[in-house]
């Protein structure tokens, strides 16, 4: 049989909210972190998302604010936030560079149209993508020498500039303000 137990744990709630004067006003113009302490649970609610992670909690050898002081934005966001947006630009500078790799001469002269490639790596999912370059090579001498898995592997993907922004708050605002908490812990 299921059971329910209230659990009491040690909560810090940190705000953050931008003024008017900032140069990047409305960007993210609140956020609420919520740290559980025991736990090791950190919960986001901004208007750039919502966002959390829970890590294993070892208190034996560092707290989780000790974490969250030393952490950098790349590792939250690995944490918190998947890498979804295609990066239209990178994605056809590798896919135009894995057709010159396989091609025996210029892409030009094998009526490969860069643009049209690029129009093709510029469509908004991986499968669409995928498609428009395997038409855009069809009857060349690229046809059946490309497979549909190198060019998944020549998508590039990013995170979302409200990911990005989440975790630029975190650094800017949010880790300083937790470091003069544990210095003022410490003393």
């Amino acid at each position: 049989m299921a059971t329910v137990e209230l659990k009491k744990p040690s909560i810090v709630t940190l705000e953050f909210h931008q003024e008017k004067e900032d140069k990047d006003y409305g960007s993210c113009t609140w956020a609420r972190f919520i740290l559980d302490t025991e736990n090791y649970d950190i919960h986001i609610i901004s208007d750039c998302g919502k966002y959390g992670y829970g890590w294993i909690p070892t208190p034996e050898h560092e707290s989780f604010l000790k974490l969250m002081s030393r952490i950098n934005e790349d590792y939250l966001l690995d944490k918190i936030a998947s890498r979804g947006n295609i990066d239209n630009e990178k994605t056809y500078e590798n896919i135009k560079f894995l057709l010159e790799q396989c091609a025996d001469e210029n892409l030009e002269d094998i009526n490969i149209d860069l643009e049209e490639l690029e129009s093709a790596c510029n469509q908004y999912t991986d499968r669409d993508i995928i498609d428009a370059v395997l038409h855009i090579i069809k009857f060349t001498s690229l046809d059946n020498h490309i497979e549909e898995y190198e060019l998944y592997e020549n998508i590039e993907k990013d995170y979302s500039a409200s990911q990005k922004k989440i975790a630029e708050v975190f650094k800017n605002h949010i880790q300083p303000f937790i470091k003069e908490m544990l210095k003022t812990d410490s003393q």
